[in-house]
């Protein structure tokens, strides 16, 4: 595994950003970045490279599945892998996700 990829966490609440940021250090990654919503997140990516797209679903301005669907119709974004986070346990929303370009869901 390249411990050099660039991800971009999508999060709004810091707490939570900053668990995610913490974790993926611990695992050994190094290059990641975090945002506070998807506007920003976004912003981000239109003029940064990015390996991996972590996204809360809920987050103001604009959520997580808009965020995907943003980056799923932009021809420079729509091949980085997208996790999103989710506390839904339906089933049938997630496999949505899945079926909308996200490459899975936690």
């Amino acid at each position: 595994m390249n411990k050099e990829k660039q991800i971009l966490v999508a999060e709004d609440s810091d707490l939570q950003r900053e668990i995610c940021i913490h974790q993926l250090k611990e695992l050994g990654f190094e290059n990641i970045f975090g945002a506070t919503d998807g506007l920003e997140a976004y912003a981000f990516l239109e003029s940064n490279p990015v390996d991996l797209i972590i996204s809360d679903l809920e987050m103001p301005n604009m959520d997580g599945l808009d965020l995907l669907k943003k980056v799923k119709s932009d021809p420079q974004l729509k091949k980085i892998p997208f996790l999103l986070l989710s506390v839904y346990e339906d089933k049938e929303s997630n496999a949505k996700f899945i079926e909308m370009g996200a490459f899975d869901y936690l």
